[in-house]
């Protein structure tokens, strides 16, 4: 996209993003009418260092396209307006805002990192700072088309600290722009919680509702 032009989202397309379906988990905001067995299958994957999770829209048309259009074609300007969706959902107390860290080539091919700019965004909005507390040091495969278990281990131990430790009192919110199975938000906070998190609340986008185990769509 030219550098320079300003983009918004339209109108039809604001009005047909959606929130996740309700009802939902109070702590991880899975639909909780497809949870199996009366459990929430994205809470027990969640280590406990993670307290609640809260996506603005559905994963549907048009929050696909806008967040392809974001991530692979450029358009930094629909920070902005994913950003505009997500603060009324950031906790009262939260003290810093902590990207998700993007895999260094994948940094370096897109020129930007998403989560980042999305906090950047949130930061100056509300007032809270950003802190680049992750970086992720290896490239490993894209998440998108591998199962739970692979994108588990795909993430595994893929973040290090920036720092030597956080005050246990700080209220540290992780973003993203979109939660799937959870896995990157299980594996960057605990990264977090090694060095002294107590409480990291997970802030995305976008929330990708993934096909349970006997393949019902969650949708």
């Amino acid at each position: 996209m030219p550098a320079g032009i300003a983009v918004s989202v339209c109108v039809s397309c604001r009005m047909r993003l959606r929130r996740p379906p309700a009802p939902r988990c109070e702590r991880c905001d899975h639909p909780v009418r497809f949870a199996l067995g009366g459990a929430c299958p994205i809470c027990e994957a969640l280590p406990d260092v993670v307290g609640t999770v809260r996506s603005a829209v559905l994963h549907r048309p048009p929050a696909g396209a806008l967040v392809h259009a974001f991530k692979y074609d450029g358009w930094l300007d629909l920070a902005g307006s994913m950003a505009e969706r997500m603060e009324s959902l950031l906790p009262q107390d939260a003290d810093s805002l902590v990207p998700v860290a993007s895999p260094p080539r994948r940094r370096r091919s897109r020129g930007f990192n998403p989560s980042e700019e999305l906090a950047r965004c949130l930061s100056r909005r509300t007032g809270i700072p950003v802190h680049e507390a992750l970086r992720r040091p290896a490239d490993a495969p894209r998440q998108v088309g591998l199962s739970p278990d692979q994108r588990a281990a795909n993430v595994r131990n893929a973040f290090v600290p920036t720092v030597d430790g956080i005050d246990e009192s700080e209220r540290l919110v992780l973003v993203d722009d979109v939660f799937t199975t959870g896995a990157t938000a299980a594996a960057a906070a605990t990264t977090l919680g090694q060095v002294g998190a107590v409480r990291v609340d997970v802030l995305t986008f976008a929330r990708a509702i993934p096909v349970l185990p006997g393949g019902a769509d969650a949708s």
